[in-house]
Order: structure tokens, then C-alpha cells, then sequence
């Protein structure tokens, strides 16, 4: 049987219709696979050029709370802070920063900066990031906002400022971001009087002028290992001495020494006041002097100053030719503790258990 001519035309429209439909619905497959493609694939932050992360020298780093913009500057291996009256900073910090933001990939999670407000990516709460090469050209401009919760502590949601799309980066660079002290330090900074940066060694003696007892250096010796010894070699043994100013050496407590010559490598300081060209004169007269001498020949000198009137002492150090604040207790130890060091060692079975 022949249809008629008006039934043959809409089945051939339906038809038509049908894979028209079809068409489209492998269209918009298509589209939504690739859409989806696009939210899985791992992207980085869009430079402004191409660069590498060494070419890196300088990060501009902006809080949201209002406290200005602190810039960390590469120098001579070692990043200071020159708007704080040029201390170092913590390199490994802004260096693990940098690296979260060149080297991190993350997946888009919405479009920017749509979403920016529900991903922390606003002014008031967002970290802002500028990476800037030696000449100061603007290499990467970012964003860091809330960290993913949970398992993904270590992810956080990033945005290029000028670009399109929000990233949940597999990095965060709020991680090494901490304040020191109660706040009034900027980020980032290193508190060490002689700070990380300039990878001093361990003490290997230290000479100390004056002292009421009349101690006048410590010093540490390597033990040479006992060749009929079957105990397993657990690498270098020291033995601590003393002299003193009427002469002789003496052995001390490995322990106290230990303990000290830790501290004083260790001693961070509670404000810096400045260069010493413009501040030793306000440090006064002597009070202590430590030469501190390191395993390779580096020596630092530290000299403690006079009292400020709410407690605490100037330091001034030739590590870095900068003049420090010390807390009172701090100050307190930097005196070494003579009965302390004098003080019987324990027996092995005593320090062993």
C-alpha cells in the first residue's frame, strides 16, 4: 500500500526530526564529555610568559587583614624582608610558596571570579601572590583562598588573578605561612640571630669573656672510636673541655655543654632593631661576648649589651652585622651555667636508660 503524498512528507520530516534529535543529543555528549574532560584535567596557574622556578626572585605577598604587602627579595642565596628593616626570611618557606604556585596542577573547580567569594578567593580573605623575576617583570599573579577540608588538608582553591577559572591546586601555599611571635614579626621571617640561611655548621667551641667563675672557652672533641670495640659504630662520639683564665682544662657534663652550645646556635631573638652601623651605639657597653667557632672554620660573634627598660638586652651578632632585642630569660642563658658543667656526668647505664 502507497501512502499519500501529505503522510509521506511527515514521516520523512519525523525521520529527519528524529536524527536532528539524535545529532544533537551526540552533540551535547560530546560537549558535556568534553566539559568534563576539561574539570578533570590537571592544569597549572596561566603565567604571564613561560618560566622556570629558578627565575623566580621575588614574592610580593599581600594578607587579607590589612597588613600590607611584604616583599621577600633573593639575595645572594638568602631571601630578606626589606620593608623589616631587612631581616632574612625563612627561605624553605618562601621557596616552598613560590614552588606551590610554579609547579603545582590542580583541576578547575568553578569559574572565576564568579565563585570567588564562595572559595575564599575575595580581597578581604584571600592570599595574594606575585612572583617577579631579578628586573622585577611580573611573572605570576595569584590568589590563594580557602584550603580543600578534610583528607585534602593539603590542597587548596587558587585563581590566577586576571584568569577564568577556579583551581583546587594539589599544593598550599598557606602551609608555611606562620607569624612569629604574637603578630607584631612580619610572615615568614627567621627570629634565628644567626639565621638558617648562612648554614653555619655545628659549634665546635666557643670562647666567653667575662665570666664570674673565670670559664673562658668550652670546647668539643671527636672520640676516636675504640678499634677492639664490637658495639656497633653509631657515628661520631664528642667529649666537651674547659679552660679557664687561671689556666688548666678540665673535663665538663657532655650533656649541659651539649645542651648549651645547642641553645646559643639556636637563639632567636624578640625584635630587630637594625643595622649595626646605625645601632651598636645604642647596645652599650659589653656585658657578655661569645665567639662562636664552627666545624669548617666559620666564626660568629655575639655580643650582649646593655639593659632596656622594660627588661630586655641588646644583641648585637656579626653573623648578619645586626643589632637584636633579647628577652630577659634568654639573656639570662646565654651565661654559661658552670656548676651545671662541672656537674658529675651520669653513669652509661644512667644515660642509656
Amino acid at each position: 500500500m502507497r501512502l499519500s503524498w501529505p503522510l509521506g512528507r511527515a514521516t520523512t520530516v519525523l525521520v529527519v526530526a528524529v536524527a536532528a534529535l539524535g545529532a544533537l543529543d551526540l552533540a551535547l555528549g560530546a560537549a558535556r564529555e568534553r566539559t568534563r574532560r576539561a574539570e578533570a584535567e590537571l592544569v597549572r596557574l596561566v603565567p604571564v610568559r613561560v618560566f622556570e622556578l629558578a627565575e623566580v626572585e621575588r614574592l610580593d605577598l599581600t594578607l587579607g587583614d590589612g597588613s600590607g604587602t611584604w616583599t621577600y627579595l633573593k639575595r645572594s642565596g638568602a631571601h630578606r624582608i626589606p620593608r623589616y628593616r631587612d631581616a632574612y626570611a625563612l627561605s624553605p618557606s618562601v621557596e616552598s610558596i613560590e614552588k606551590a604556585l610554579v609547579e603545582g596542577r590542580g583541576t578547575r573547580a568553578a569559574r572565576f571570579p564568579a565563585a570567588a567569594e564562595r572559595y575564599g578567593l575575595s580581597p578581604r580573605t584571600a592570599m595574594k601572590l606575585e612572583l617577579r623575576d631579578r628586573d622585577g617583570y611580573l611573572l605570576l599573579e595569584a590568589l590563594a583562598g580557602r584550603v580543600a577540608p578534610g583528607e585534602r588538608g593539603d590542597e587548596c582553591y587558587v585563581a590566577q588573578a586576571e584568569g577564568e577559572s577556579v583551581l583546587l591546586l594539589n599544593a598550599n601555599p598557606w602551609s608555611p605561612l606562620a607569624l612569629a611571635g604574637d603578630g607584631h614579626l612580619p610572615p615568614l621571617i627567621d627570629t634565628r640571630v644567626v639565621p638558617g640561611a648562612l648554614q653555619r655548621a655545628s659549634i665546635a667551641r666557643i670562647g666567653v669573656t667575662p665570666t664570674p667563675s673565670g670559664l673562658a672557652e668550652l670546647t668539643r672533641r671527636e672520640i676516636p672510636r675504640d678499634p677492639e670495640s664490637r658495639e656497633p659504630d653509631r657515628g661520631p662520639r664528642f667529649e666537651w673541655t674547659a679552660s679557664f683564665l687561671e689556666g688548666g682544662e678540665r673535663r665538663v657534663n657532655d650533656v649541659a655543654a651539649g645542651r648549651y652550645a645547642a641553645f646559643v646556635a639556636g637563639l632567636s631573638f624578640d625584635d630587630l632593631v637594625g643595622p649595626a652601623s646605625t645601632e651598636r651605639a645604642r647596645a652599650g657597653a659589653p656585658v657578655l661576648t661569645l665567639v662562636l667557632h664552627y666545624d669548617g672554620g666559620a666564626e660568629d660573634t655575639l655580643t650582649l649589651g646593655s639593659r632596656t627598660p622594660d627588661g630586655r638586652h641588646f644583641l648585637h651578632s656579626t653573623a648578619t652585622d645586626q643589632v637584636f632585642l633579647l628577652g630577659s630569660g634568654d639573656a639570662a642563658q646565654l651565661l654559661p651555667d658552670v656548676g651545671a658543667l662541672l656537674a658529675p656526668m651520669p653513669k652509661r647505664e644512667e644515660r642509656d636508660g
